[in-house]
């Protein structure tokens, strides 16, 4: 789980019998994590995204979600991620979304203003792109429906199957609704 944060996914992947690393740039994240997990079923490491401390071919899975949307070079990292992944191996990155109405708000603002980007966001199809470039064959996209903070009740309409169903069947609408999306790539087998 690269940027494992407090371990939420080292906890989830590890209570589904995975042997599972969390690795985080931020020490005092990572304290927070190892107190999180009591009965220590995941393995924590320091260490930055761009030079992951493992070597070639460690993992049959590498977990990114949160990451993208902090980093300066996504593709400096995606190349680390894909690495340490096994032959077969699978990456699934969780990224903001360009062309949802906020992340598009935000842009335009931080344009007008000249400000950097605190956040940055990508379109399904550029990470889909820097998938295949790197040599990923993508099995999955899925959007991720979060309302704005002051419309929480609509979170129960969100989660509903059906609009869910809508939202991927209908083309470019997830584009433009979701919040984030989530991408599975599988690395080639030699």
């Amino acid at each position: 789980d690269l940027g494992c944060g407090a371990g939420n996914y080292v906890r989830l992947l590890s209570g589904l019998r995975h042997r599972v690393v969390g690795l985080d740039y931020s020490i005092p994240t990572l304290h927070r994590a190892l107190e999180s997990d009591s009965q220590r079923v995941g393995m924590y490491v320091g260490g930055g995204a761009y030079n992951l401390p493992f070597k070639d071919g460690s993992f049959d899975l590498v977990v990114s979600i949160g990451v993208f949307q902090v980093l300066n070079c996504v593709e400096e990292a995606l190349h680390e991620m894909i690495r340490v992944l096994k032959p077969k191996g699978l990456l699934v990155i969780e990224f903001l979304n360009a062309l949802e109405v906020i992340a598009l708000s935000r842009a335009i603002a931080e344009r007008i203003t000249g400000r950097r980007p605190r956040l940055y966001s990508y379109t399904a199809s550029q990470v889909q792109g820097l998938f295949i470039q790197h040599g990923l064959k993508i099995l999955r996209r899925a959007g991720v429906y979060i309302p704005p903070r002051r419309f929480t009740w609509l979170e129960q309409i969100l989660n509903l199957e059906a609009f869910v169903g809508a939202m991927e069947g209908i083309p470019g609408l997830a584009s433009v609704v979701a919040h984030a999306f989530i991408l599975v790539g599988e690395k080639e087998s030699g």
